[in-house]
């Protein structure tokens, strides 16, 4: 596939190029390991992303939900924020959803754009789920992530996924696909938020009806919000920065 031969010639580019550069600069740990290892290069960092640098609890209060499902408060809210293609994985969510004896209890907000639309419209319909709602993407997504009860990643790659570092901003529980790069890292192995094989849908139906059964065990990983949070700021990745030039000069 197109893909596929796109992501054969960055890797031979990579391998080629970054071996001639001073400094690599990757976005997470995972990430930069596997940079070190396909370009050989010992001078690859990470430097995380500074996500902090938003208020987030005051744009998530910016303005109110009045629209369903939010103003339905007989269900829990499920938000899943993502473009609709393949390596997102929402078909995951809704498979996983379909397991659930208590599906008509929740409802599945996902934003996003993209060509896979139809295809998960279709498959709630074929499973009967008429609490899907898809929404285009907003500049502003933090009121919907703010009135929502539990936060779902299934992406099958990431780089270091700005969502998870944002849910936690705003104390949601979430569970995660422990998809290279990224969500391992920002959850901190599993301790501030649940981590499941990719694609592996049986194992997120079972955390959703946990989460359902006993939201306490997802409360309990709030407590290690604040330790993973503080590394996101702009003043950490300010600081890494002017160190990596200074060496260099």
């Amino acid at each position: 596939s197109y893909q596929d031969i796109k992501g054969q010639i960055i890797i031979l580019l990579a391998k080629i190029f970054y071996r001639f550069s001073t400094k690599i600069i990757c976005n997470s740990q995972d990430l930069a390991e596997e940079i070190r290892s396909l370009s050989k290069s010992k001078n690859v960092t990470f430097i995380y992303n500074p996500t902090l640098k938003q208020n987030f609890k005051k744009l998530s209060k910016r303005f109110k939900l009045n629209k369903s499902p939010f103003k339905d408060k007989n269900k829990k809210i499920i938000i899943s924020i993502g473009r609709l293609v393949d390596n997102k994985n929402h078909l995951m969510l809704l498979k996983a959803i379909n397991l659930l004896k208590e599906k008509e209890k929740i409802a599945l907000v996902i934003i996003g754009e993209g060509k896979n639309r139809k295809l998960l419209i279709d498959y709630a319909n074929k499973i009967k789920f008429r609490n899907l709602y898809i929404l285009n993407y907003r500049k502003n997504l933090y009121p919907y992530l703010l009135n929502s009860d539990l936060k779902i990643l299934t992406s099958n790659f990431e780089g270091l996924p700005n969502v998870l570092i944002e849910a936690m901003a705003l104390n949601k529980p979430i569970i995660s696909t422990n998809s290279p790069t990224g969500p391992r890292e920002i959850l901190l192995n599993g301790k501030a938020g649940f981590l499941i094989k990719r694609n592996d849908f049986k194992s997120l139906s079972s955390k959703i009806h946990l989460f359902l059964k006993n939201p306490k065990l997802f409360n309990k990983k709030k407590l290690y919000y604040k330790e993973s949070l503080k590394r996101f700021s702009p003043e950490n990745s300010l600081k890494k920065y002017a160190n990596i030039v200074d060496d260099i000069i």
